[in-house]
Formats: structure tokens, sequence, C-alpha cells
């Protein structure tokens, strides 16, 4: 397979690196960080594919802000998305210019695995190694098998995964069952939750979402996004598209309750 994250390929699909996204996304990982129990008062980091930075940024800002002293560690295949993370986060110590299963470094209070999991072809390999190197992480899982994305692959005549994985690297395709399968079959979940986008994309002002807007079936459908998220919550992971963000123990450290 072509290293997209390292011949330009990502870089040049995604040139903001999801940067309009980052706020939306912290709003989520803060409540989850409401449940990580602060028992230190430095903790160490890891962000992994951190894209911009500006989202690990607010991370080391939480903590910050608590008063808890942090070392922030970002890891990533590309050196190029990596001196961009430099750029948007002081916080950073050092990078590693690594996969994670080559990660060179323990002892990490917590792993940011934000978009990630969904890039990593080995990703039981990536769990279990997550497990021996922190004692806690923090998911976003995009659940992209519901019936929104069902209904765009048929419109697409199949193309739309396909075009997934070409362009954002995606290789593995998660349903809210599956996504919460895998965490439990390799973590202890202390909080999880799914988030819809129909939020974020009705709302922003970012170029890209107000374009997606001026379409009339996209609109349409993000605001039966809306209509469905309020009438069938319990349902709605599996109809319409959103993340799965968990706090999880690893089987090495953390509270397994």
């Amino acid at each position: 397979m072509t290293d997209i994250y390292n011949d330009d390929t990502y870089i040049s699909n995604n040139p903001n690196l999801h940067r309009e996204d980052s706020l939306f996304k912290f709003n989520q990982i803060s409540k989850l960080l409401e449940n990580f129990p602060l028992k230190k008062e430095k903790i160490k980091i890891l962000d992994v594919g951190g894209g911009a930075g500006e989202l690990g940024a607010e991370v080391a800002k939480y903590f910050v802000d608590k008063g808890v002293a942090i070392e922030f560690v970002a890891l990533d295949l590309s050196s190029e998305m990596l001196a961009e993370q430099v750029k948007y986060n002081s916080h950073i110590d050092h990078t590693l210019n690594c996969s994670i299963q080559d990660c060179p470094e323990q002892s990490f209070d917590i792993v940011m695995m934000i978009d990630v999991i969904e890039h990593v072809p080995e990703k039981e390999m990536v769990a279990n190694r997550l497990n021996e190197i922190c004692e806690y992480v923090i998911y976003n899982i995009p659940v992209e098998i519901n019936a929104m994305d069902f209904l765009r692959n048929l419109i697409l005549l199949g193309r739309h995964y396909a075009y997934q994985t070409r362009t954002i690297g995606h290789v593995h395709f998660f349903s809210m069952r599956s996504a919460k399968r895998f965490i439990y079959k390799h973590h202890y979940p202390s909080a999880l939750f799914f988030k819809p986008y129909f939020s974020l994309l009705l709302e922003s002002d970012a170029e890209q979402y107000v374009e997606l807007r001026k379409s009339r079936i996209r609109l349409a459908e993000l605001k039966l996004s809306k209509w469905i998220a309020k009438c069938f919550s319990w349902i709605s992971p599996y109809l319409i598209q959103g993340s799965m963000y968990a706090l999880v123990a690893t089987k090495s450290g953390g509270n397994h309750r």
C-alpha cells in the first residue's frame, strides 16, 4: 500500500489537517477527561497522529489550567506533520517519528488516539502495544457503518468507502457495535459515548462546511440527522454519522472498574 502520509497525498487531500474540527473534538474529549483520575502532580501524555496539533494543545492546556505539570510527546509517521504540530502546540517537549508499535518510550499516563485506529492496518497489535506503554487511552473512532453512509455508498455505486481509503487513509470502517466491541476486547472503558457530526457541519463557519451546506441534498441530510438524534437518540449511532469517544483504562494500569 502507498504511504499516503509521507508522499504528500494525505496533506494534499487534507491541507488544514482537520484544524477546523479541533474545538468540536476537544469539547467532547473534555467530558472524558472529567473521568480521568488525577493522582500525580505531573503526567506524561502521548499524542498519536495529532494532525495540526491544536487539539493536543487544548488537552495540554486543560491539565495546565488545573495546576498539573505535563510532559507532552507527539508521535507520527510523517515528519512533516510533526513539524506542523510543533508550530501549533507549544507544550510539545519532543517528537517521535515512528509507528505506535515502534514507540521506544513507556510509562505514559494518557495516550491520545484521536481519529487514528481506523488508519492502522494492525489495529489489534496497536491496542496490545497501548496496553504495554500507558495507563489510559482516549479514543475517537469515527462510526462510518450506518444508514446514512450506506445510502451514500449506494448512490456512489459502491465507491464511497474506497474513496475514504484513498483520500484519508481509512483502512477499517466501524459501526457503533464493532467500535464498542474493539474497546471492550482490549481495554476497560471508564467513559464512552456517541457524538453525531451534524452540529459541527451545520454550525461551523469553516469554508468547506459553508460550501457543504450549499448542497440541498447534504443540508437536508444534516437536518434529518438532527431530527433523528433528537427523537431517536438511542438508535442514532446506527443511523447517522458521528464518532464514538471513549476513555479507557489499559490492562497494565488504570482503575479497572
